[in-house]
C-alpha cells in the first residue's frame, strides 16, 4: 500500500490527535499543489472546535480549486464539512442540500467513506424529526463501513452510537444498549475520542436516568484519569457530564464546585457554553446563592445575544458559500452524475425541507419557541419600539418532581405546562421554553399588571389541572416574575429573573410584579 501523503496523514489525525493534525495541515497552506487540500482538513477541525465561520472561510478557499481541478475526492470532504456547519446553524435544508451532493459524488467517484458519511450526516439530520427515515440512513452507513473493513471502524463507531439513540427514542431498548457499547468499544480501540466522549457521555445519562449515580460517576472519573491523550475539549465534554450528573443526584456543592473549575476553558466548543451556564445558575440558586445565580443568568444572556449575532453573520457566509456551491455545480455539469436510485430521496427532502425549517425554531419537547427565535423576535420588536411585558416562569420544586415521577414523567409534566400555557396565550404572545423548566412569555403592546393577572389565572389552570394520572397527589406550581422589557432586552429578561427569584425566596407559587 502506497504511504500516505502528508495532508492525507493529517486527515487520517483528525480524530485521535487533532492538534498534530491541525499542525501538519497549517505546515501546506503556502504549498501550492497541497494547499486547498490542507485547507479542507483545517476546515473540518474548525468545524468541530465549533469555529464555524473560521470552517466557512477555510472551505470556501478550498471548494472552487478542488471543483476546478477535479479533485473529487478532497471535494466530498469539503462539502461535509460545509454541510455540517449548515446542520449546526439549524439551516437543515442546506445542509440536507449538501450531503445529497456529497452523496452523488461519492457514489460517482466509488468513495465508499464519503457515500457511508454522507448516509451517516443525513441520518444525523434527521434523527430527531424523523426517527424511521434517520434509521433508513445510518443502517445503509453502517452497511458500507461493514464493506469496508477495519480501517474504517472509527467512523462505523459513530454510526453504532447514533443508531443507538434511534433506537432508544423507538423504544427498542435491548438493541440500544448492545449498540452502544459496540460503538464505545470501537471508538476506544480506535482513538477516536469525539465519539469515545460522546459515548461516555450517552451512557453517563442512561445510568444517570436509572438513578446509578454511583456507576455513572465512576464511568466518568475513570476515563478523566485513565484516558491520558484525550483532547482538551473532550474532557470538557466528560466534567459537564459530571456535573448534570451531580446535580441530578442531589450534591449541589459538588455540583457547585465542578462548575466553578470549569468556568476557564472555552475557547473552543462554545455551543456548550450555554448549557453550561444555565445548569451554574441553577446550582447557584439551589445552594442559596442567588446573588451568583443572578450574575450567571446576566453571563448567559450576553452570551446567547453574542453567540445570536455571531451566527447571523455566519449564516451570510453559509449562504454566499451555497450559492456559489449551486453555480459551480451548474456550470461544472455535477448533476448529472446524481444516479437515478437517488430521485425518490432528493424528492423525499424536499418534501422535508419546510418541516425541518420550522422545527429548527421551536423546543422539540414542547413545541414552544427556543431561545434562538425568543432573541431574534425581542430585538425586533425593541427596534419596532413596541411596548413588551415579559413574565418569566419556573416550576417550582421540578427536581423533587423529576426524582419523584423520573426523567420521562418530568417531560410530560413541561409538555402539560406548555400546552395550559398555549391555552392561556394570547394569538400575538410569544411563548418560549428557555431550558429546563423555565419558560418566558413575552405579551406585545401590554403592560406588566395586565400580564400579571393572566398569570394568575394560569396560576388557577396549573391547580385545577388533573395531575392524578402521572402519580397520585402530584401537584404542579409555579414562580412568575413580571416586569416590562423596554430599552434593553437584557435589562428587562435580568430583572424578571430577580423578580423571579424573589417570588421563590418569598414561599414559591407567587407572582412578582414590577410594573
Amino acid at each position: 500500500m502506497a504511504a500516505l501523503s502528508p495532508v492525507e496523514q493529517a486527515w487520517s489525525l483528525r480524530l485521535s490527535d487533532p492538534a498534530q493534525a491541525h499542525d501538519l495541515a497549517s505546515s501546506f497552506l503556502t504549498d501550492p499543489a497541497e494547499t486547498h487540500r490542507a485547507q479542507s482538513v483545517l476546515a473540518h477541525l474548525a468545524w468541530r472546535n465549533g469555529r464555524y465561520a473560521e470552517a466557512l472561510e477555510y472551505a470556501k478557499r478550498a471548494e472552487l480549486p478542488q471543483r476546478q481541478q477535479g479533485d473529487d475526492l478532497w471535494l466530498v470532504r469539503t462539502l461535509n464539512s460545509l454541510g455540517m456547519v449548515h446542520l449546526y446553524l439549524g439551516q437543515h435544508p442546506a445542509a440536507l442540500e449538501l450531503f445529497q451532493e456529497q452523496l452523488a459524488l461519492a457514489q460517482a467517484i466509488h468513495d465508499i467513506d464519503g457515500q457511508a458519511g454522507a448516509y451517516s450526516d443525513l441520518g444525523t439530520t434527521l434523527n430527531s424529526y424523523d426517527p424511521q427515515q434517520g434509521l433508513h440512513y445510518y443502517q445503509q452507513a453502517l452497511e458500507l463501513y461493514h464493506q469496508a473493513g477495519p480501517a474504517h471502524d472509527a467512523n462505523r463507531s459513530a454510526v453504532l452510537i447514533n443508531l443507538s439513540m434511534i433506537y432508544d427514542t423507538l423504544g427498542d431498548n435491548d438493541r440500544s444498549e448492545a449498540l452502544l457499547e459496540e460503538g464505545g468499544k470501537l471508538a476506544l480501540a480506535t482513538e477516536a475520542w469525539p465519539y469515545y466522549s460522546g459515548y461516555l457521555f450517552y451512557r453517563s445519562r442512561r445510568l444517570q436516568q436509572q438513578r446509578r449515580f454511583d456507576q455513572a460517576r465512576t464511568l466518568i472519573q475513570d476515563a478523566l484519569s485513565q484516558l491520558v491523550h484525550l483532547p482538551a475539549e473532550n474532557c470538557r465534554d466528560l466534567l459537564f457530564a459530571l456535573l448534570m450528573l451531580e446535580e441530578a443526584a442531589g450534591n449541589q456543592a459538588r455540583a457547585l464546585q465542578l462548575a466553578q473549575e470549569m468556568d476557564e476553558g472555552w475557547s473552543t466548543r462554545r455551543e456548550n457554553y450555554g448549557d453550561y451556564l444555565e445548569v451554574r445558575a441553577r446550582v447557584e440558586a439551589a445552594q442559596g446563592e442567588y446573588a451568583a445565580a443572578y450574575q450567571t443568568q446576566k453571563r448567559l444572556l450576553t452570551y446567547e445575544r453574542e453567540q445570536h449575532a455571531t451566527e447571523s453573520a455566519t449564516k451570510l457566509l453559509t449562504i454566499e458559500v451555497l450559492h456559489r456551491n449551486r453555480e459551480a455545480q451548474q456550470q461544472a455539469g455535477q448533476a448529472t452524475r446524481a444516479a437515478a436510485t437517488l430521485q425518490q430521496e432528493v424528492e423525499l427532502l424536499k418534501a422535508l425541507h419546510e418541516k425541518l425549517e420550522r422545527l429548527s425554531s421551536t423546543d422539540d419537547l414542547t413545541g414552544l419557541a427556543n431561545r434562538r427565535t425568543f432573541l431574534t423576535r425581542v430585538e425586533r420588536w425593541l427596534r419596532e419600539q413596541t411596548v413588551l411585558a415579559v413574565a418569566m416562569l419556573d416550576i417550582d420544586h421540578f427536581k423533587g418532581i423529576n426524582d419523584l415521577i423520573g426523567h420521562p414523567g418530568g417531560d410530560q409534566v413541561l409538555r402539560t405546562v406548555a400546552a395550559l400555557l398555549r391555552q392561556h396565550a394570547l394569538p400575538e404572545d410569544l411563548l418560549v421554553r428557555l431550558g429546563g423548566d423555565e419558560f418566558v412569555l413575552v405579551r406585545p403592546h401590554s403592560r406588566p399588571a395586565e400580564l400579571a393577572h393572566s398569570m394568575q389565572t394560569f396560576q388557577c389552570a396549573l391547580v385545577e389541572q388533573d395531575w392524578q394520572a402521572l402519580h397520585p397527589g402530584l401537584q404542579v406550581q409555579i414562580s412568575v416574575g413580571v416586569t416590562a422589557i423596554e430599552d434593553s432586552l437584557e435589562a428587562g429578561i435580568t430583572l424578571a429573573d430577580r423578580l423571579l427569584y424573589r417570588a421563590k425566596q418569598s414561599g414559591r407559587n407567587r407572582i412578582q410584579l414590577k410594573d
